[in-house]
């Protein structure tokens, strides 16, 4: 949950900045930031997806 946490602050405050600063593309704003956020969570569960199953690989490891 943290990890997804972050990745969306992480994802939305890079949507402000673009936002702010005039960086986005007049023509479908509203598609681009729904697909930036979407491909955003999809590389926090590919992360937290390989942290899961490094860390039981490292478990089963450990034990006698």
């Amino acid at each position: 949950l943290t990890i997804f946490i972050g990745v969306a602050s992480v994802g939305v405050g890079w949507e402000a900045f673009e936002f702010l600063f005039d960086l986005r593309a007049p023509a479908g704003y509203v598609f681009d930031t729904v697909i930036d956020l979407i491909m955003d969570m999809l590389g926090a569960l590919v992360v937290y997806v390989t942290a899961q199953n490094r860390h039981s690989d490292d478990v089963l490891e450990l034990r006698p």
